[in-house]
């Protein structure tokens, strides 16, 4: 009985450290919104260190990466999104990290990384909008590494499906453009 009520208690605890969890997260969320960026850095850092291993861990790592990509920070957003993508969270932000960690090994000359970590996002995909924007950064990757064949065979499979967003149309059109220029 006594192992009973341990075991209780500790659930109790740990829905209540994620309940405070989200709710950290939520308010980091919000001083981003409001542009109170310091803060919002602040905050993130803390649910990292507060509440390792947690959802809201993982998603602050995200979004602190994303903060650091987009101050220019490359390094220390690269270390925080494959933080993240190592962490294995089952959520919508996965994508996003590794389309943005393609993006900083690009930027920091590091093409090969950049195409393994885009070529794991391609493998792992399961949703048809996220898998052909990933495969046109391959598509673009490879086109600045001066792999236009290898480029070309991604392009095409792409130009042959009937149902692509308008957006993703008009990036698939740029990289063919490259191609012929």
């Amino acid at each position: 009985i006594g192992l009973i009520i341990l075991v209780i208690i500790m659930i109790g605890k740990r829905s209540q450290n994620n309940v405070e969890a989200e709710t950290a997260l939520g308010q980091a969320l919000v001083s981003i919104d409001k542009y109170d960026l310091v803060t919002a850095d602040f905050q993130l850092e803390n649910i990292i260190n507060d509440y390792n291993s947690s959802t809201s861990s993982d998603k602050a790592m995200f979004y602190l990466g994303k903060r650091k990509y987009d101050n220019g920070d490359f390094e220390s957003a690269k270390n925080y999104l494959e933080d993240f993508i190592d962490s294995k969270s089952d959520n919508l932000l996965t994508y996003p990290a590794i389309k943005i960690l393609g993006e900083i090994y690009f930027k920091m000359d590091d093409i090969d990384n950049a195409l393994s970590i885009i070529n794991i996002g391609i493998k792992s995909c399961d949703d048809s909008y996220n898998c052909r924007g990933l495969k046109l950064q391959k598509a673009n990757l490879l086109i600045y590494n001066e792999k236009q064949d290898a480029a070309e065979l991604i392009l095409e499979e792409l130009k042959d499906l009937e149902k692509i967003d308008a957006g993703q149309k008009q990036k698939l059109e740029e990289l063919l453009g490259k191609l012929v220029g």
